[in-house]
């Protein structure tokens, strides 16, 4: 067999496809990496080449996987544990959606296996959308493997040095973007008066969103929720709590709420910012680009292939990437700590850039401040940045210790991370109390007339699932779709990349003007996903739940860590949910509510409802109870 492979430089023309057809086998397999190049390739259907199947995981290879990756990772901090920047990079950050390892190790799974099918069947492969790390990575495991390999490449070189241009130059952007933030927040919000410099202070490290301001001059907060009401009841008098919170969509009319909030000290992050923080924030990336950069070890390994090579090209062509935003928080740190008596700190935790340069910008002020990461929503197995590798554990910029949502989170944790097992405790889940008083005796309907599917989209990366939907929507006209959009990522974005509008959805689809989730929860009977937690909430709720899987070699499935498929589909893009509704419809009420019961008792493990027990170990000090 023979390996074709086009990159993403290529001119993808049927006339240059036929040329290599001339010259190789016309029977074979197809295989897109790209989903920008996917159209084109369905077309080489006419031609006799078959789609390469979507990847089928087992639990044990998405593990080996997942561990692999978090090993991977470690590596590479060993080599660059001194550098700011590393801990600020979307590399080291495993961040689902920035870091570009995710779409690399999913391509070079999904290459392998294919190539491994078609070694079997002795049939040639043809790969479309290949970047250039893969492209290294496919000619060393050609060579090692002693498999012909053609590139059919143009300027692939030519189209790297594009994407260091446009970094550098979407750097000087964002700093433009940060400068004209900390003004105008400063217009907004005005003066810092409210915080007595003589007084200690516990700070909350949080974020804001519109339904945050319950009514005028209340707030309540999105991810601690009542957190400081406690810890009044069992702080000093004279210790004074303040709040610090990032807002994204609409930000500057909720700083202007937010400075109506009396009885709470609340402050948007922008007001202990300086101009310049930013022009020494971009300074520093600009230096590290340009003199330092991410250093590879000559020998790490992945699934036993040595990816020093290609981790290299990956760093050389803008895989050092570092979100601005989130390096800025180094300094808003270090401002906070040395303007108040800091004593305490309690962060939402997911290993973000943020926290880890949030983290570092305190303990060099504050070397003894309790630092308190809440782990505050669900865990999906993609989601690796909350996963520590034991060769970074005594190295990586941690709290001193995580407080989960519940028992169920705590044993993931154990499991998948090597931060130290002492130092992870149980708790509740703050921002979903609400689930337990709205736990209601479960309703299926009967008939596909009156069937409401909520469909949940998360970040951009959901696109596909939208598009799926939009598809299943016109196959049902029968059944309602409802879409639920994530609040700072309105339907428009997701419009504005696959160049539709809002006349392109089905009659039977509608948009949700419903500011809570569990309002959109409660009018559906089954919610269909991709990465969003409110699977979990649905579930408590008594709903019927459809993961939709593109494909990915981790799971993006925010139940992935739970054992639970009684009342939990699973769909790729070419299979239909019709099945699934007829399912759930004449399923016999006893056995419906039976599965309702069990997906609860999960969910309870999972966000566990508050106690005296649980909101100990939120008091500072709490080590040991």
């Amino acid at each position: 067999m023979k390996i074709i492979v086009f990159s993403i430089d290529s001119k993808y023309k049927k006339n240059l496809i036929e040329e290599v057809f001339k010259k190789n086998s016309k029977h074979g397999i197809y295989l897109c990496l790209d989903q920008g190049k996917q159209k084109f390739c369905d077309t080489l259907k006419i031609n006799k080449l078959i789609r390469a199947e979507l990847l089928q995981l087992s639990d044990a290879e998405r593990e080996n996987i997942l561990n692999g990756y978090i090993d991977l990772i470690g590596n590479i901090s060993t080599k660059n544990h001194n550098s700011r920047e590393w801990w600020a990079s979307d590399i080291s950050s495993k961040n689902r959606v920035t870091s570009p390892m995710q779409e690399l190790l999913n391509n070079i799974v999904v290459s392998v296996k294919t190539i491994e099918m078609c070694v079997n069947e002795s049939k040639d492969l043809y790969i479309f959308g290949v970047h250039s790390p893969i492209i290294i990575f496919l000619k060393e495991y050609a060579r090692s493997e002693k498999i012909d390999i053609q590139i059919i490449s143009r300027r692939l070189r030519w189209l790297n040095y594009k994407k260091i241009i446009k970094k550098y130059f979407f750097l000087f952007r964002v700093i433009i973007s940060s400068l004209k933030n900390i003004l105008l927040t400063h217009f907004v919000f005005g003066r810092v008066n409210k915080i007595d410099k003589s007084r200690p202070v516990i700070l909350i490290k949080s974020f804001v969103f519109p339904s945050a301001f319950i009514n005028k001059g209340k707030y309540e907060d999105p991810f601690f929720g009542g957190l400081e009401i406690f810890l009044k009841k069992h702080l000093s008098e004279n210790t004074q709590i303040i709040t610090v919170s990032q807002g994204f969509s609409e930000r500057y009319r909720l700083y202007k709420k937010m400075k109506s909030v009396h009885s709470q000290i609340i402050f948007p992050i922008e007001k202990f910012l300086r101009m310049k923080d930013v022009f020494l924030g971009g300074a520093s990336i600009f230096r590290f680009w340009l003199f330092g950069s991410i250093k590879i070890p000559k020998k790490i390994f992945f699934l036993k292939n040595n990816l020093s090579s290609t981790l290299q090209e990956i760093v050389d062509s803008t895989g050092d990437s570092i979100p601005f935003g989130d390096y800025l928080y180094y300094y808003l740190a270090r401002r906070i700590a040395k303007s108040y008596k800091l004593q305490t700190c309690y962060m939402t935790y997911e290993g973000n850039h943020w926290e880890r340069m949030f983290i570092i910008g305190l303990r060099e002020i504050r070397p003894n401040i309790e630092i308190i990461g809440y782990q505050h929503a669900a865990i999906p197995q993609s989601a690796a940045g909350i996963f520590i590798s034991c060769k970074e554990v005594s190295l990586i910029p941690h709290p001193d210790r995580i407080i989960t949502t519940g028992e169920k989170v705590t044993e993931i944790l154990h499991k998948n991370s090597c931060f130290p097992k002492n130092r992870i405790q149980s708790g509740c889940a703050l921002r979903y109390q609400y689930l337990y008083s709205l736990v209601q005796s479960p309703i299926r309907k009967i008939s596909r007339n009156t069937y409401t599917i909520l469909l949940v989209l998360g970040d951009l990366e959901s696109l596909s699932l939208l598009l799926y939907a939009i598809k299943e929507a016109k196959l049902l006209s029968d059944v309602n779709f409802i879409i639920r959009t994530h609040p700072i990522l309105p339907l428009e974005h997701f419009f504005s990349i696959c160049g539709m509008d809002y006349s392109d959805l089905p009659n039977n689809m509608s948009i949700s003007n419903i500011d809570y989730v569990q309002g959109d929860i409660e009018r559906c009977d089954t919610v269909l996903y991709w990465s969003s937690s409110v699977a979990l909430e649905a579930l408590m709720m008594g709903k019927s739940l459809i993961y939709f899987d593109r494909g990915d070699v981790l799971s993006f499935d925010p139940m992935s860590f739970i054992d639970f498929n009684d009342l939990k589909w699973t769909v790729q893009f070419d299979e239909s949910i019709l099945s699934i509704v007829d399912e759930v419809t004449n399923m016999k009420h006893s056995e419906f509510v039976v599965k309702v019961n069990k997906g609860r008792e999960h969910i309870m493990d999972y966000f566990s409802q508050k106690n005296k027990e649980n909101m100990r170990v939120f008091i500072p000090g709490t080590y040991n109870i």
